[in-house]
This record gives structure tokens, C-alpha cells and sequence, in this order.
């Protein structure tokens, strides 16, 4: 909650602009220098324009660049940290009230999965998995940002028609991002699990995570936290594991060198993969390869 004179000043004026402003409303910050802990009583989708930070939402964190974004429901305790305290910060957040989409409903309560539920979005929730209050989304083609600087332009300079403009904009803008998590693949399994099956067919590849990413619309940071919140074991760690693993299989069953077993699992450098293979199986690559070669007198 928000504790200080300060942080309720903006709270209180940004609630006020909305209301003033028929339930919603655009607010920019070229740069964001300090974003404490804090809620509101409306929803919010917080767009990165330019930088990089830790979003920390109910007390899980995810990092976010730019082309990233989330949703913030009404009393979710939120805040944005840089990375890097010289680098600027720049975060578009766009700012409704459940009555925007659902008439004159005051449940102070409502969740993003509620409001989805609405007939005027008419959203099959059963196909979504979790809510996405949780998720951070990627804007890989700038669909989302464009309907978000349109609706900037509208809330500005309110011609004619701008609030109903702003509304579709904002309603197109939530159901394309659903779109996203809500594919046939994302129904039947999560995305650790899909991580590793893309894992076993291409754990040979350089850039896996970003091939994964741009494949299932998370974004690598995303991608990246859940693996290690799930599995308690790091990407990176899991994927030179993978590796070890297909390259004991190899030094097992084939008369491969290690050179060539070094390349064929994803290392060019061959010392570095005599460093991971030691940290992984506690034994050089060329000494439980001479093993193997001794139990079927290879040469």
C-alpha cells in the first residue's frame, strides 16, 4: 500500500484524472527515476518504452525491457526498479476502471480474469491459463505500443469520438494480448516443460532461450525467472547438463573424439566444454571416454 503523503498525492490525482476522464487515462514517464511499492484501485497496463528494470508484482519479480508489458489489477502491490541507476527508464501506462468494460459495476475486487469474463469482450477464459495479471508479455512487432501512442494522441487532444477511439484501442489491445496466452500448445502444458522438449531437439544451438521466446511470445527474462523459480535450477545450468548428459551418451555408444563430441553437443571451444563436462560429471571428458573405449576395446 502506499504509505506516504508523496506516493498519495499521485495516487489520489491519477484516480482523479481518471474519473475526469471517463474511466480512462494515459500517463508517460520519459523517465522513470523512482517507482516504489504501491496500488491502485483501477487496472493498469504498464508498457517499457526504453530501458531495463525488475517489475516486482505481489512479491514476485520478473525483468523487463523494452517492448515488454504487463497488467496490474485493482490492489496488486507493484513497483519498477532500474537495472542500472544511470540508465533511463521509460514506461507508458495505460489506466481504466473495471466500469469501463463493464458498465457500472463497483466490485472493488475485480480481477483480470473477471473482466475478461465481460460480454463485451466474449473471451473463452477456460482456454487461459493462470491469470494473465501474472504473465509478461512481448511486444515483438510494436502492435502494441502503436495502439498505445494512438491512444496518447486521442487522450490528449480529445476531438470528437476520442473516448470511444481510446476504449476500442484499449479493448483490442487486451484481446490480442490474450491471444498470446491462450494458443492450443499453452492449453495443454506450461512453459518450462515446453523449454525443455525445444531443449532436447536443439540443445546443440547457440541463443535457445530467444529462439524459444520468439516461438511461444514470452520473453527470454520472463522465460528465464520461471525456469529457476520452478525447477530451482538456472537455464543455463539445466542446458549444460542437457549437453554433459547427450555427450556421455556419445562417448558410450560411438568413436567419436572429444573434439568432435565438444562440437557435436554445442561447444566449439573445446577446454571450456572439458571445464563444464568435469563440473557436471566430476570426471574429464577424456578419461571416462577411455573408460567406455576399455569396456568395448575400442581404439
Amino acid at each position: 500500500k502506499v504509505n506516504n503523503s508523496r506516493k498519495e498525492a499521485t495516487m489520489m490525482q491519477l484516480n482523479t484524472d481518471v474519473i475526469a476522464n471517463r474511466n480512462i487515462g494515459i500517463v508517460f514517464h520519459d523517465d522513470l527515476a523512482v517507482c516504489d511499492p504501491h496500488s491502485h484501485t483501477f487496472f493498469e497496463l504498464a508498457y517499457i518504452i526504453h530501458g531495463n528494470a525488475i517489475h516486482t508484482l505481489d512479491g514476485n519479480s520478473d525483468a523487463v525491457k523494452a517492448g515488454d508489458y504487463v497488467f496490474i489489477e485493482p490492489g496488486s502491490v507493484h513497483s519498477f526498479s532500474k537495472t542500472k541507476d544511470e540508465d533511463k527508464l521509460t514506461v507508458i501506462n495505460c489506466i481504466f476502471t473495471p466500469e469501463l468494460i463493464l458498465g457500472n459495476s463497483r466490485n472493488k475486487k475485480m480481477t483480470f480474469m473477471d473482466l475478461l469474463s465481460a460480454p463485451l469482450l466474449n473471451i473463452d477464459v477456460n482456454k487461459i491459463i493462470g491469470s494473465p495479471a501474472f504473465y509478461v508479455f512481448h511486444d515483438s512487432n510494436n502492435y502494441i505500443s502503436n495502439m498505445l501512442y494512438a491512444m496518447q494522441y486521442e487522450y490528449s487532444n480529445k476531438m470528437t469520438n476520442y473516448f470511444q477511439i481510446m476504449k476500442n484501442l484499449l479493448i483490442s489491445m487486451i484481446m490480442s494480448s490474450i491471444r498470446q496466452v491462450s494458443s492450443k500448445e499453452m492449453q495443454n502444458t506450461n512453459p518450462v516443460t515446453m523449454i525443455k522438449d525445444y531443449v532436447s531437439l536443439h540443445y546443440a544451438e547457440n541463443n535457445i532461450l530467444n529462439q524459444f521466446s520468439t516461438m511461444s511470445y514470452y520473453s527470454p527474462q520472463y522465460l528465464s525467472a520461471r525456469f529457476k523459480t520452478d525447477t530451482g535450477e538456472t537455464f543455463k545450468s539445466y542446458l549444460q547438463r542437457v549437453r554433459c548428459d547427450v555427450a556421455e551418451q556419445l562417448m558410450n555408444s560411438t568413436n567419436m573424439t572429444v573434439t568432435q563430441i565438444s562440437e557435436a553437443v554445442g561447444y566449439k571451444d573445446v577446454k571450456y566444454f572439458q571445464e563444464i563436462f568435469k563440473k557436471h560429471k566430476h570426471v574429464t571428458p577424456k578419461k571416462l571416454k577411455s573408460h567406455f573405449d576399455n569396456i568395448y576395446n575400442r581404439k
